[in-house]
């Protein structure tokens, strides 16, 4: 395991994209790097002076960055299966 503080590019595949919202479940590298992406959006979301986004820890909970005259259509089904899943999914 690779100290966080080491650790220069992170590629989410095998770590899951923290905006899937599936955490790792055990104190690793990845759980690490999902924390680091985390804080990073809050930081964004304080520059911008949106509300904070909780970690999400259900399956495809995730919600984007709420920002002022953000057109919602550009979202809709990025992802692929986005209508076959009941509460929606990952849009990014």
């Amino acid at each position: 395991e690779t100290p966080i503080e080491q650790v220069k590019v992170i590629h989410f595949t095998v770590c899951q994209k923290p905006w899937y919202c599936i955490p790792s479940r055990k104190p690793n590298t990845c759980a690490a790097a999902q924390s680091k992406w985390w804080a990073l959006r809050g930081a964004i979301e304080d520059a911008i002076g949106t509300p904070k986004a909780d970690f999400c820890r259900h399956k495809f909970a995730y919600r984007q960055i709420e920002m002022r005259g953000q057109d919602e259509s550009l979202y809709e089904g990025v992802q692929a299966g986005c209508q076959n899943t009941p509460k929606g999914c990952v849009k990014f």
